[in-house]
């Protein structure tokens, strides 16, 4: 509990059983919400924001890259990368708007990379490597050599890998700064 909360609690639930005043509005919302529903809402973003693109990337896309046929592979994750990477877009806009700290210059840093690699993967990388993905199928339906596109996707898929990589090191980055000052309180 933040340290003002912590006083309206003292000052209503004292273990005397004294004369309790009543709690104005402020007071009534900060116990109703004793983290603040800003803050709340910065968590959970951050949380679903991390906890989502760490399990994606490492654990679910592998393992769908191992069991799918790549046509199926391929349908499943141009389904999901379009949400995927507008998340890594837009999620630390929310969670610099609702930060339950206040922002330094690292953490705001953190974010600003974040949003940079998910607009990058969502606005460039992506379309790019899904004409190239496009192409390939064309030729390969043509009976066709499809080695120079393979090699052009496998170029664009990396470069899209590394900046994802890169995005999701910024939010353990900025999940650091936060778990450094909340650890403060």
């Amino acid at each position: 509990m933040a340290r003002q909360d912590t006083k309206i609690f003292e000052r209503h639930y004292n273990h005397e059983y004294e004369y309790q005043l009543p709690l104005n509005e402020e007071e009534q919302y900060e116990m109703v919400f004793p983290v603040g529903l800003k803050n709340s809402v910065s968590l959970f973003v951050y949380s679903v924001t991390f906890g989502g693109g760490f399990f994606y990337s490492f654990i679910a896309s592998p393992i769908a890259f191992q069991e799918l046929e790549r046509s199926q592979f391929s349908k499943v994750q141009s389904k999901v990368f379009p949400i995927y990477f507008l998340g890594q877009t837009v999620a630390p806009i929310i969670i610099g708007l609702t930060s339950a700290i206040k922002l330094c210059p690292f953490t705001k840093g953190a974010l600003a990379v974040l949003s940079f690699c998910g607009a990058l993967n969502c606005f460039w990388l992506l379309p790019v490597c899904r004409s190239i993905k496009e192409e390939r199928v064309a030729l390969e339906k043509e009976g066709k050599d499809t080695s120079e596109v393979t090699k052009r996707f496998g170029k664009f898929h990396g470069i899209s890998t590394l900046v994802n990589m890169l995005s999701i090191i910024s939010l353990g980055a900025y999940g650091y700064g936060l778990g450094c000052k909340l650890a403060r309180i």
